[in-house]
């Protein structure tokens, strides 16, 4: 459970340090609770608190995969539910902040971490995007897929309408700072291991567009990553509270 007193501690500091015309989401991405690259569960000996971690960190949205979800099991607080993603099925969510509309994208759970998603898993995200496209001013898609499959999914879709104006990559492969892809219309970030990290995306010149998804330019994103190691300020809570699992009780 690498870094959830300082991730607490950092997202509380951003929640109360926000000018009036910004939005922030806090997004959770898929896998938080498994490491899928070693096959295991730093959570699993102590899900109860686990569950309790995530529900006080309080993300705006989470990507919890049936995987992540048989970690807390009969443990899972109530108000993570809402985000355990079904598998095999494109999702999508709309949030309102402000005066801002973003639609949220959930790429389907294959069988395995390492199942290549088909053609037709790929055009049914394109086209739960499309259509969420005029109801929001902003598209995030979250993926468990993993950075190949990622990939073959922005290339896919280059030279036609890419209705995605992020996408916050997960699953197996290398995590990445943030970089422009297809054709320079999709964010792309990807998590680095361990949860030692925390990836942010600044995005300028959104409000109120419900067009598709369109060129991008240096002064219209920003990428940052955030190093949770020993100089992060720690959350006293949320380290209370996971002292029992530290220990082994």
């Amino acid at each position: 459970m690498g870094g959830l007193a300082r991730r607490a501690a950092l997202i509380a500091s951003k929640k109360k340090d926000t000018e009036a015309e910004t939005v922030r989401l806090f997004l959770a991405g898929p896998y938080e609770l498994q490491d899928i690259d070693e096959n295991k569960s730093p959570a699993v000996k102590a899900p109860k608190i686990t569950g309790q971690a995530f529900e006080s960190l309080g993300y705006d949205a989470m990507m919890l995969t049936p995987e992540d979800a048989s970690v807390l099991g009969a443990d899972m607080p109530e108000a993570l539910k809402a985000w355990v993603t079904p598998p095999g099925k494109v999702t999508s969510k709309i949030i309102e902040r402000k005066n801002l509309r973003i639609g949220l994208v959930y790429f389907p759970v294959l069988a395995t971490p390492e199942t290549p998603p088909t053609d037709a898993d790929m055009n049914a995200v394109r086209k739960e995007a499309l259509n969420l496209r005029p109801n929001v001013d902003v598209i995030i898609g979250v993926s468990p897929w993993g950075i190949q499959a990622e990939q073959a999914f922005l290339n896919k879709f280059k030279e036609v309408q890419q209705p995605l104006d992020v996408l916050l990559g997960g699953g197996h492969g290398s995590g990445n700072r943030g970089k422009l892809e297809a054709d320079s219309t999709t964010a792309w970030v990807r998590p680095f291991s361990k949860g030692k990290s925390v990836s942010v995306v600044r995005l300028e010149n959104i409000s109120n567009r419900h067009a598709e998804s369109y060129v991008k330019h240096e002064s219209d994103v920003r990428f940052d990553l955030v190093v949770l190691d020993d100089k992060a300020p720690i959350d006293p809570a949320m380290d209370n509270l996971l002292a029992p699992a530290r220990s082994g009780n």
